[in-house]
């Protein structure tokens, strides 16, 4: 993956090469050609050097030299205000009439054996003027040598071996031999990027698939250490303390390893794209007919792209390598002495909760924060706008007061310990599982699979199932023939059997306890037991217990109570009535 950037690297730089004329450098181009404001370089190249602006000349896509005009002194002296003034259309003016001679006598050169560059001084203004095989070209005037830092004559002789350097550049790219070699050297360079195309694309299958195993073990890990989304599911193990700290060190180190891999996977994408360009801007690079277009991808508004594409890219970083640092953060907090040992589930329980809505803050952070750097890649300035979106933010709560009653009462809810991500609740008239939570809503999981999501200003009462501990609340029927005395024995040795043997004994937190006959019905008597478990764990408690219950009754010959009915009849007139209609629906 390494080489993989790093070759993507020399791609990009060695076409970038390609930006730096052969021979004349003038002494501002470094100024000239890379202003600060990317948005800059989409304008016709024109920048500014103190009293002067700048406009440069091409030949097959490189900048062979400048020429300039002294800046008309307007309010502010802006870029954008000199655009707009008679010296930005002088020096406009000029660079196309330059600009076209040049191209001209660069085809007139291809069919000549010779090529001489020299000049001639303008007998009315006594400046030097260059002559291209005879042809006039330009006329280098004070202001070019100045914004060079040296005399006419100086820059005259430079300008005139750079013009003599580019036009046998010119002549000599496209001779058939020249463009057969470099169709060669683009072959080699297409092939070499397909080749490292399917190594990065083996490599990110091979890490894709890690990932999903990743993924796996972290989603096994989970319903191991966390309570399962459904209270009715039969859980058959149960860890132990020391069980338990493994798993949750396990869990910690596979979700590091997650996002690990995911930024490799979105690092060799991003090789992947920076070969690709940089490759293309190669290749075009090494014709003289299609080197404008690589000015065109390395250059305005290509640099523009590539800094909000690298700005997404450390976005993106910077929120997962946050998540990183917030679940380590959180799995230390877990393992912390402070926190109380005796409800490790119900810590890990809140700690997921809030490691979450963490998660969601930082994103929204993170994201706005990119955005605004974008913004400032584009050149916009962000001052009025953070003065605006201040503005808005205002309006937006005091119009959304919901929302905001949402946050404030879903920050009471984890600050209280109401309830959190693993719980049973029953908010009115919902019940089920807290699947989701974060400031603004609480979504549960019915016992039917629905999902019910609930405003948290809504939220007034709420009765949660599985705080702490729960209970196995069980209330046992038997007929009114039955010895109660026997049956509360049988009752009572049964639950105490299930306390002592493994893996009910971890789960039971304290010994069974019968209360005694709870009610009297209509067809049986009500015995109540309660078995205190740990969170969520009642559920299965109560189905084992019940089980264990028939087979003991059935050894007992203790027989579940039948609905029956009662009738007394206070005549014999009413027994014959009541004896004919029963022959009468017997014949019928």
């Amino acid at each position: 993956m390494i080489t993989a950037i790093l070759c993507s690297h020399f791609v990009w730089v060695s076409a970038a090469m390609g930006q730096i004329p052969g021979g004349f450098l003038p002494g501002i181009s470094g100024q000239a050609n890379s202003p600060s404001n990317p948005v800059e370089q989409l304008r016709h190249n024109l920048s500014q050097d103190g009293d002067y602006v700048v406009r440069g000349i091409y030949l097959d896509g490189r900048r062979i030299f400048d020429i300039a005009v002294p800046v008309s002194k307007v309010p502010n002296d802006s870029l954008e205000e000199a655009e707009e003034s008679t010296t930005s259309t002088s020096i406009s003016n000029r660079a196309e009439v330059i600009q076209g001679r040049m191209q001209d006598v660069a085809q007139d050169n291809l069919s000549r054996s010779s090529l001489t560059v020299d000049q001639q001084i303008d007998p009315d203004n006594q400046l030097p003027r260059i002559m291209v095989n005879g042809s006039y070209l330009m006329t280098v005037t004070t202001n070019d040598a100045e914004v060079q830092g040296d005399n006419l004559a100086t820059t005259t002789q430079d300008i005139i071996q750079t013009i003599n350097h580019a036009l046998r550049n010119y002549k000599h790219e496209r001779q058939p031999d020249y463009l057969r070699r470099q169709g060669l050297i683009a072959g080699g360079f297409t092939v070499g990027m397909m080749v490292l195309t399917i190594s990065l694309l083996y490599r990110q299958r091979q890490l894709k698939a890690e990932y999903k195993q990743v993924l796996a073990e972290i989603e096994k890990t989970e319903s191991t250490v966390m309570p399962s989304p459904d209270p009715d599911a039969n859980t058959d193990t149960t860890l132990s303390d020391q069980a338990y700290d493994q798993a949750h060190k396990q869990l910690a180190k596979n979700k590091r390893l997650k996002v690990w891999l995911e930024l490799r996977q979105r690092l060799l994408t991003i090789g992947l794209i920076g070969i690709w360009t940089g490759g293309v801007a190669l290749v075009l690079r090494l014709f003289p007919q299609t080197r404008w277009l690589q000015s065109l991808v390395l250059s305005g508004l290509g640099q523009v792209l590539l800094k909000i594409v690298i700005t997404i890219a450390a976005t993106y970083w910077a929120i997962r390598i946050t998540f990183v640092l917030v679940d380590w953060v959180f799995t230390l907090l877990g393992r912390s002495s402070l926190l109380s040992s005796h409800a490790s589930v119900r810590k890990q329980q809140r700690l997921h909760t809030v490691a979450g809505i963490a998660k969601g803050i930082i994103s929204i952070l993170m994201a706005i924060i990119g955005f605004l750097i974008a913004l400032s890649t584009l050149g916009v300035n962000i001052g009025p706008l953070l003065t605006g979106v201040g503005i808005i933010g205002v309006a937006i709560s005091l119009g959304a007061q919901n929302l905001v009653k949402d946050m404030i009462n879903g920050f009471f809810i984890l600050l209280e310990d109401q309830f959190s991500v693993g719980d049973v609740i029953t908010i009115g008239d919902a019940s089920g599982f807290v699947e989701r939570m974060n400031l603004r809503i609480t979504q549960l999981r019915s016992i039917d699979g629905e999902l019910i999501t609930v405003p948290n200003s809504s939220i007034s009462e709420v009765r949660n199932h599985t705080n702490k501990w729960s209970r196995a609340n069980l209330a046992i029927a038997v007929g009114y023939h039955t010895d109660l005395d026997q049956a509360m024995a049988i009752i009572d040795d049964v639950a105490q059997g299930m306390n002592r043997v493994q893996p009910w004994q971890e789960l039971i937190l304290e010994p069974p306890t019968v209360l005694g006959v709870d009610e009297f019905n209509e067809n049986h008597l009500t015995i109540r037991l309660w078995i205190k478990t740990k969170p969520l764990e009642q559920w299965d408690v109560g189905r084992e217990y019940r089980r264990r219950l028939k087979k003991a009754f059935d050894r007992a010959g203790i027989s579940m109570p039948l609905p029956h009915r009662t009738i007394q009849l206070e005549s014999l007139r009413e027994l014959s009535h009541f004896n004919g209609s029963k022959e009468t629906s017997d014949i019928h």
